[in-house]
Formats: structure tokens, C-alpha cells, sequence
């Protein structure tokens, strides 16, 4: 009986395509649900428009070429949460290929996202805000018969859907959700 090699084989230089189509049946073998599969598609489509030729080595994409990647997508006028949304995609896929010894080791970092600046409230809102609401002609469903007439506006609004059930569906990722109930529930 002949013995077997069991040392690892060197690892193939694949082209990108090939190491995306890997990627991907790695993440279908990880159970990922459909909708993340779309997403890695669609986004790594972003991302090859940019690079152009997808049959080169997966050697030529560096770190280099992910930041022109980055002042692409800025030259096209992308919002920096639509950035780092492409860039969660990429950063994936090119951390399994560093994995899988395709590539050298190198960071990939998201964008500093900017906060918009909120306008604060004028000083007439907040009058409005914190007035306390006549509990005859209050809109709020189920207030007067929950007896809570007596506490301060803030208290009383999360007691509004207390009696009715919430909506329990499964989002993207399969996370369950709790979403409040709606108006006409």
C-alpha cells in the first residue's frame, strides 16, 4: 500500500472570478441565507465593474487597489454608508482570500462616515413637546382606560401599544425581529 503526501499542496494562484466563485460556494457551504449570497453577487459585481478584468491573478488586487477603489466610489459621488457597504463586501471577500494564503495580509478599513447635523429643537417645539396633554381629547389609544392620566407625557407613551402583540419576523441574516404593532392593529 502506497503511502499518502499529506503536506498541503501549494496553494494555485487563482483569477479573481475563480476565487469569487470559491468565495461563494464557501459561503453557501456556511448555510448563508439567500439574501447574503444576492448581496456578496451584487456587490462584487461593483466591485469587478471596477477592476475591470476579472481573468487576471487575485495576486493584483492590493491594498493599493482597494483604496482606488474607495476614491472610485467617492469620484462617483457615493454616500460614505454606501462606501462602506461595497467595502464590507470586498473587506470579506479579500480577508478569505488572505485566508485561504491567495493574498498577502493586509487592513482594510472602513470610511469615517460623517454624522449629518440634526437641527435642534426651537424653544416653541419644546414647549409643545413637554406640554401636558389633556387627557380628555388625547389621541393616544388606551390611555384614559389604563389609568395613567396622572403621569408625566413621556412616561405614558410607551404604555400606547402595551395591550396589543408585536409583529415577530425573521429580517435579513435570519435575525428575528420585533417590530412594533401597527397603527390599524
Amino acid at each position: 500500500m502506497r503511502n499518502r503526501d499529506l503536506r498541503p499542496a501549494a496553494k494555485a494562484n487563482p483569477t479573481i472570478q475563480q476565487a469569487f466563485e470559491r468565495f461563494q460556494k464557501y459561503n453557501r457551504l456556511k448555510n448563508l441565507s439567500q439574501g447574503s449570497l444576492d448581496f456578496y453577487a451584487a456587490k462584487g459585481r461593483s466591485f469587478f465593474r471596477f477592476l475591470g478584468n476579472t481573468e487576471q491573478p487575485i495576486t493584483t488586487i492590493t491594498e493599493e487597489t482597494v483604496e482606488d477603489y474607495i476614491f472610485y466610489m467617492k469620484d462617483q459621488q457615493l454616500h460614505d454608508t454606501t462606501i462602506n457597504t461595497n467595502l464590507r463586501m470586498v473587506r470579506a471577500f479579500l480577508y478569505w482570500c488572505m485566508e485561504k494564503g491567495y493574498l498577502e495580509k493586509y487592513p482594510i478599513r472602513l470610511v469615517r462616515a460623517d454624522d449629518p447635523i440634526k437641527e435642534p429643537y426651537t424653544t416653541d417645539e419644546l414647549q409643545k413637546l413637554l406640554k401636558e396633554p389633556d387627557c380628555k381629547t388625547c389621541s393616544f389609544a388606551g390611555i384614559p382606560q389604563l389609568g395613567h392620566c396622572q403621569l408625566p407625557a413621556w412616561d405614558r407613551l410607551p404604555c400606547v401599544h402595551a395591550a396589543q402583540p408585536a409583529d415577530r419576523r425573521f429580517g435579513p441574516f435570519r435575525r428575528d425581529s420585533v417590530f412594533p404593532p401597527h397603527e390599524g392593529a
